[in-house]
């Protein structure tokens, strides 16, 4: 007897068994998750870009005042993925990303009950958080269960999500916002909290 099993018995031996399987199913499911995933945050970072001209009108926000509506997500974003990140390594990836998902969903939801542009700006940096959780957090998620020789190809095609979820933003604009009111595009931008 060698004392040789045909189980894998070490952490590299099981990466090796995970990156020899061939794409199946699973493989698919994990890519449509993670690509409705990005797909969503870009929608939800670029849905201000519809909502800004009715606050213009309705608020008679500034045009610098836009600028920090529109930042405040991206600084948000950047607190985000360092939060994220490592945490994932922590408490695990499936984990932070239900998280961020459901920190930029419902927190974009809380935008439709703003009141003046201070407090948007406060909600849309709070949603930033969770919307900069997802980039790091999926993107080590696809490309860990991606086989080797399929690694490049699906991270490609997951981010090219991010160019569709600009054109879903552009469609929540011409749908829901321009004739129910931005309000609702907030409330559109919640949905994904469903996932």
């Amino acid at each position: 007897m060698n004392g040789k099993s045909s189980a894998p018995s070490s952490p590299a031996g099981f990466i090796g068994r995970l990156e020899s399987l061939p794409i199946s199913t699973w493989h698919l499911l994990v890519f449509i998750v993670c690509a409705l995933t990005l797909l969503c945050d870009a929608a939800d970072q670029y849905l201000i870009i519809s909502i800004a001209p009715l606050l213009i009108r309705e608020w008679g926000i500034t045009s610098a005042e836009v600028g920090l509506l529109v930042g405040a997500t991206g600084i948000g974003g950047i607190i985000g993925a360092l939060i994220f990140g490592p945490l994932a390594d922590r408490i695990g990836r499936r984990k932070c990303m239900m998280l961020s998902i459901a920190i930029y969903s419902i927190v974009t939801g809380m935008g439709a009950l703003a009141q003046n542009v201070t407090e948007l700006i406060l909600v849309r940096a709070v949603a930033g958080i969770g919307l900069g959780g997802i980039v790091p957090v999926v993107l080590a998620y696809v490309g860990e269960y991606s086989p080797p020789k399929w690694r490049g190809r699906i991270v490609a095609w997951w981010n090219s999500m991010f160019a569709f979820g600009i054109t879903l933003a552009g469609a929540v604009g011409l749908f829901v916002i321009v004739p129910f009111g931005w309000r609702w595009g907030f409330i559109a931008g919640a949905t994904p909290v469903i996932f």
